[in-house]
């Protein structure tokens, strides 16, 4: 019988240990005048998730991946940023 492990949890028997990933964050700007930049960026730039480590729990509701993890759960972000210097 497997017993279903929480991830959310203090005990150390309950550690969930995820594979190694790697992960890209990029930040391109570039000033548009002297007082205006422009940017472009990403985290987590190929869109990488942790290692799936079984179905939806029904004891603590976390999803295939666990409640926590070091890379994040919802893959890649991102942005364009507008900045003004007055």
């Amino acid at each position: 019988m497997t017993r279903e492990r929480p991830s959310a949890s203090n005990t150390a028997g309950f550690d969930i240990v995820y594979d190694a990933k790697w992960i890209t964050d990029a930040d391109v700007a570039v000033d548009l005048t002297d007082h205006v930049s422009l940017a472009v960026g990403a985290n987590n730039l190929f869109d990488v998730y942790p290692s799936k480590k079984g179905p939806v729990s029904a004891i603590d509701g976390s999803g295939a991946y666990g409640v926590f993890s070091p890379i994040g759960l919802s893959g890649g972000f991102y942005y364009a940023r507008l900045a003004g210097n007055f």
